[in-house]
């Protein structure tokens, strides 16, 4: 079903949002374990509040920003960004299949100014990125202050853009002022692609007033210093500038 395309007309519900499972991996794992692999979307539960903003950069198929636009209702928003050209169709499809009127779409890659990229076009679409080396695309890019700057709040900034974070954060330094928290992807490999490494993120948020965390299954919290390093592949880390303010909500 899945090699002939026809598992792309069947769709599934994964915690109250409906998906199709389009000729993808990572849609065809989501179809096969829908309880699994949550723990971004129960962060997303335990953070979010009607109302809210979000902007999701990296947005894939929509997984993260769908479950966002459920919680934050129709008095919220949410900015979602993906650049890969047929994933957008997919995240289009996702959105236009949920029938959720507070999402605004966007099939552009961001980093740290307006031109054209070379993008990967693998056939794991979750991990195309910006690369010199292997892109075979040719894509355009922005920054999120342009993107994003009608905005008047973000409460959560969602950045899983394949080891493109610090360049993506180097455009969105007006963001930032009206940022509340920050979630981004640590990926060593990633970063080392890129030619730079986690530090040189702690140090950029650092001058804009962010200091990182980590969290455990719990939502427990954690502050790192600039001499921690991610071990695994990747995870998660989350920046704020109040952490009474994130520790508030995540105690519900």
């Amino acid at each position: 079903m899945h090699t002939t395309h026809i598992s792309s007309l069947i769709t599934f519900n994964r915690g109250g949002v409906e998906f199709y499972c389009h000729n993808d991996p990572f849609s065809f794992w989501l179809w096969n374990h829908t309880d699994e692999l949550r723990a971004d979307e129960l962060f997303f539960e335990r953070f979010l509040r009607e109302g809210d903003v979000v902007v999701d950069a990296g947005a894939n198929i929509g997984l993260l920003t769908l479950r966002a636009a459920k919680i934050v209702e129709q008095e919220g928003k949410v900015v979602s960004i993906e650049p890969h050209p047929e994933t957008f169709s997919w995240l289009e499809k996702n959105c236009s299949l949920n029938k959720f009127l507070n999402i605004d779409l966007y099939n552009i890659a961001v980093g740290d100014g307006e031109k054209k990229v070379p993008f990967t076009d693998f056939k794991i679409k979750d991990v195309n990125k910006v690369s010199e080396k292997e892109g075979t695309l040719l894509l355009p890019m922005t920054t999120l202050d342009t993107l994003c700057e009608n905005l008047s709040r973000c409460v959560l900034l969602k950045l899983d853009v394949e080891g493109f974070e610090l360049p993506a954060l180097f455009g969105a330094e007006n963001l930032l002022k009206k940022t509340d928290v920050i979630m981004f992807e640590s990926s060593p490999r990633n970063f080392e692609l890129q030619n730079y490494a986690l530090q040189h993120i702690f140090k950029y948020l650092e001058l804009q007033g962010f200091f990182v965390y980590k969290t455990d299954n719990n939502f427990n919290l954690e502050k790192l210093d600039q001499s921690y390093e991610t071990v695994q592949k990747y995870e998660n880390l989350f920046a704020v500038k109040d952490i009474s303010f994130l520790e508030k909500r995540l105690q519900g």
